[in-house]
């Protein structure tokens, strides 16, 4: 009986019939082997940094962007997707990763967060590219992108020179699927209520295949409805209370295309994209007097439109030894937001009425080619990789209140332009690969307030080497690691050149800041087995150059003048442990069926402002979160029931008037799938079971509670 390694995120033991393997016979039953989330990708493509072993005759992966490979990190593979309680967008996967919480109101998991720190420290990718996003942190939120198309999404802890060195914390990679060797449709139908009485709704069609060696196309269309809705309480010290109550139904629309046309000069990959996201808010909030009278009330209605737009191509060609790849992509996006407010007084009398519209424009062009060329010298055995990389970018952001234009960085323009080069080897000896390399990124920003006519902008220059090496210590035991140099750029509303007086005050922006800088390092040890599986994994992060508002001066009139500067430095450190147990070898079906994973994840942080001369942590890190996984399926693996925990614990801060704490958060999810004999599949899930209640302790007493809802929704696949 022949192995096939797979990577599920946790281990499971499964029979597949694979026609197209060179060794398959008809009637072969395959088992496959059950390993975790630090494997590579199952794909009908070979990972562009993944060495194609003997006999492996699939094409090299194009338009995928480049994957993590043997870097320390974790990854979730497709071949789990379905088991797990997870919904229709991706920020339910990415929230299953070691080392990663997610952030957003409870329930709501939209960003992603590496090593705990602020999603500012974060990068997200679609196949390696920045897809455009109405955040001012540089963050994509996760809940706009349906898993329906996704193959495997990765947490990369270090970076290798090939890889944009933006972002300190780590990059979340997803990598869309590819094109299925033969015609494949499938479709996926979803309902489900919130405690809070919304309906939800989704339904998924893909279809896709090669049609001939040269040519295969694939498409998925999503269109979903779903809940959303917090309630938040706010007890003061001085006895008074604000209760807030929201609803925000999220709908939304995606068609991703794929077509890959193979040539007499190469082969070409073209990707379409559209993502359409609207979010209809409604929101009370109701103000009470210590001895519990109605003191006002609050009433907001808003509507916010996202819309993602674009498409890119790739080319890969081999001439001889050397293989070229380029890819070129052009996006637009945009968010539009309306909203009304009206204040009412005790008695229910109108107090005011404001209006206030947004509306925000990010377009992306880039371009990037890479070489690679093989070396084989002595015991030397490899390659060695250069290329290049070019984005501009445009952003816009208009903000009016009751018609009249905003100032400040609720309004601006900016044209930023990144250019980079780098040089790279992958080299093998032995058991051991080593991946040394330099790479240099410019970026330059122009800024412009288009209230006042402002202009001003500043250019920044880093030469960034880095080294990846991992060691194969026996057929259980492995070693990764990686030492370089990252960068984080700053957030965008920081770089307007505006100016504005509030009071005493004079706010101004800073087109000139530099971007944090921080030394990285990582480590991973890893032990596969049949049935027991550990990594261990460590991080550090020497940050320099952490930005904050501060006081710079004061005008001749004695105003304060603020803006945000490069001030302090710090450093993080943190443990995370994955673990998985199958039981698969004991003869008792019940415990047969049965699979255990977890993971601990431990932080500890310090910054040091030296205009301030405080110290304190990185805010919003927690010091320890995990999740825990319980799966079961049944010997003839039609039923398979999963529970999902996660833990966050308890996160302390500096508030203005002394620490302020977030209490810890536990969550639950399950899910019940089955699978009939004509490949339909049934599943029931809930989602937030335990409708996680977020309190926040201020140091000046005053106590917020936030709850979401659950979910409980029912689905059906169908696959032909």
């Amino acid at each position: 009986m022949r192995k096939v390694l797979l990577t599920p995120a946790f281990c499971l033991t499964a029979t597949v019939s694979l026609a197209q393997d060179p060794g398959y016979r008809a009637g072969d039953v395959i088992e496959l082997d059950a390993i975790i989330v630090d494997g590579s990708i199952t794909a009908n493509c070979v990972p562009q940094d993944a060495a194609r072993e003997d006999g492996d005759t699939r094409p090299v992966c194009l338009g995928r962007g480049v994957g993590r490979g043997d870097l320390p990190g974790a990854t979730l593979d497709h071949s789990q997707f379905d088991r797990l309680p997870t919904g229709a967008r991706a920020n339910t996967l990415v929230k299953r990763l070691p080392s990663v919480t997610t952030g957003g109101g409870p329930g709501e998991d939209k960003d992603a967060r590496v090593l705990g720190l602020d999603k500012e420290y974060t990068r997200t990718l679609v196949d390696g590219l920045q897809l455009p996003d109405g955040g001012e942190k540089r963050e994509f939120n996760l809940d706009r992108y349906p898993v329906a198309m996704v193959d495997s999404v990765e947490v990369v802890r270090a970076k290798t020179a090939d890889m944009e060195a933006d972002g300190i914390a780590g990059k979340i990679l997803l990598h869309t699927k590819d094109i299925p060797d033969e015609l494949t449709r499938r479709v996926e139908a979803t309902m489900g209520r919130g405690s809070d009485g919304l309906n939800t709704y989704g339904l998924t069609g893909h279809v896709g295949g090669m049609i001939t060696p040269d040519f295969g196309a694939q498409a998925v269309i999503n269109i979903a409805r779903d809940g959303g809705s917090k309630e938040k309480v706010k007890d003061a010290a001085n006895g008074t209370r604000e209760t807030e109550s929201e609803s925000k139904p999220i709908t939304s629309r995606e068609i991703l295309g794929d077509v890959m046309v193979g040539t007499e000069v190469g082969t070409f990959r073209f990707k379409p994209t559209v993502l359409w996201q609207e979010e209809a808010k409604d929101k009370t909030k109701a103000k009470f007097t210590a001895a519990g009278a109605s003191n006002g009330r609050e009433v907001e209605d808003e509507d916010k439109v996202k819309q993602t737009v674009g498409a890119s191509l790739s080319w890969v060609e081999t001439f001889g030894v050397l293989e070229l790849e380029a890819r070129g992509s052009v996006f637009r996006g945009s968010e539009d937001k309306d909203k009304t407010k009206s204040t009412y007084r005790a008695n229910g009398a109108l107090q005011s009425s404001e209006t206030e519209s947004e509306h925000k424009v990010d377009e992306n062009r880039s371009f990037e080619m890479d070489a690679k060329a093989p070396i084989l010298v002595g015991p030397l055995d490899g390659k060695v990789k250069m290329g290049l990389a070019y984005r501009d970018k445009h952003r816009t952001k208009d903000k009016d209140k009751n018609g009249v234009l905003a100032t400040g960085k609720d309004r601006y323009i900016l044209d930023e332009e990144y250019a980079a080069g780098f040089v790279m080897g992958d080299l093998a000896f032995g058991d051991v690969t080593l991946k040394p390399g330099l790479r240099y990124e410019y970026n330059r920003l122009d800024g412009r307030d288009p209230t006042t006519g402002a202009q001003a902008g500043g250019t920044s220059h880093d030469l960034l080497p880095s080294v990846a090496a991992s060691w194969q210590v026996n057929e259980a035991w492995s070693l990764s690691g990686g030492i370089g140099r990252s960068v984080n750029r700053p957030k965008f509303d920081q770089l307007s050149p505006f100016e504005t007086t509030s009071g005493s005050t004079i706010k101004i922006g800073n087109p000139d800041l530099d971007p944090q800088r921080a030394t990285t390092y990582d480590l991973d040890l890893t032990r596969k087995g049949k049935r027991v599986e550990l990594v261990f994994g460590l991080w550090h992060r020497d940050i320099t150059g952490v930005i904050e508002d501060v006081e710079i001066g004061t005008d001749a009139s004695g105003k304060t003048i603020e803006s945000p500067q490069n001030v302090g430095d710090g450093t993080t450190t943190g443990l995370s442990m994955t673990q998985r147990f199958g039981f698969d070898h004991l003869q008792s079906p019940l415990w047969a069926g049965l699979t255990i994973g977890s993971n601990q994840n431990w932080a500890r942080s310090r910054l040091h402002v030296a205009a301030s001369g405080e110290t304190r942590s990185f805010k919003e890190q927690p010091d320890f979160w995990g999740d825990i996984f319980v799966e079961w399926h049944s010997p003839s693996d039609k039923l398979s029931l999963m529970a999902a925990a996660g833990y966050a614990g308890r996160i302390t801060t500096a508030g203005d008037n002394g620490n302020e704490v977030r209490d810890s958060e536990l969550t639950l999810d399950l899910k019940a799938t089955y699978t009939f004999d004509n490949d339909i599949q049934v599943y029931v899930m809930g989602e937030n079971l335990l409708e996680t209640e977020r309190v926040k302790r201020k140091a000046n007493g005053d106590v917020e509670r936030e709850s979401g809802p659950s979910l409980v929704s029912i689905g059906l696949i169908k696959q032909f």
